[in-house]
């Protein structure tokens, strides 16, 4: 469950989440949020009331809340003595979620101005067209050797490049352009590399399992000696 959104700038979180992360019932939050909105107008506006639809395309309110009134929220939840430290780890796993997000925008304000940083983007998006372009030969190789799944190997190989360089999947929609100039080089030289560890291994005519074995092997043993292994 991600824990924050973004929209229009806005990084915000909302009740529904923190009630099932706390494990307490949704609409004890919502009376909480309305005493504290009712009671202190200094942060009416770091709340907003909207809606959420369930599966039985029902509507029930919940509440937007940016890391303000999260904070507020936190500070005037009471539970019993057994929640405590749930109370406590939650608060910490909606913090560092908050702080990760306004990292990922301003990381990604500073690269929309930085010009060597947009050179290289546009240098990562041929090597990621090369690399599809090899991958779609590698699903082909694969079912002609009987895979029924062979299509996953899109999302598993760039998974496989994000974990082994040490990306955090939460940065969506786009991770790419909230890398720094640095993780920009290092998954362009990982995805060239990965893109001939394919076509290396295919030449052999080895098996397409055995393939992305060694392809996986190939970007860890990379991602090692950038240290970050």
């Amino acid at each position: 469950m991600d824990l924050i959104k973004v929209e229009r700038g806005i990084v915000f979180t909302d009740s529904l989440k923190f009630s099932e992360k706390l494990e307490i019932n949704h609409r004890d939050v919502l009376r909480d949020i309305r005493n504290l909105v009712a009671t202190n107008s200094a942060i009416q506006n770091e709340f907003l009331e909207t809606v959420w639809t369930n599966a039985q395309n029902r509507t029930y309110p919940k509440f937007d809340m940016t890391k303000k009134g999260f904070m507020s929220l936190i500070m005037n939840t009471n539970v019993t003595p057994v929640k405590k430290q749930l109370l406590y780890e939650v608060q910490n796993q909606f913090i560092d979620a908050f702080e990760m997000m306004e990292k990922i925008i301003m990381q990604q304000e500073l690269n929309k101005n930085n010009l060597e940083w947009n050179q290289s983007r546009e240098q990562g998006k041929q090597i990621r067209l090369n690399l599809t372009d090899t991958i779609k030969d590698f699903v082909e190789y694969a079912f002609s050797q009987g895979s029924q799944n062979a299509k996953r190997y899109y999302t598993s190989i760039t998974k496989m490049e994000y974990k082994a360089l040490g990306f955090i999947q939460q940065a969506k929609p786009n991770l790419r352009n909230t890398l720094d100039l640095m993780q920009l080089h290092q998954l362009i030289l990982a995805e060239d590399l990965c893109k001939r560890s394919i076509e290396k291994y295919m030449k052999e005519n080895l098996h397409y399992k055995e393939i992305y074995i060694l392809v996986k092997q190939d970007i860890e043993n990379f991602a090692k000696t950038l240290l970050l292994k």
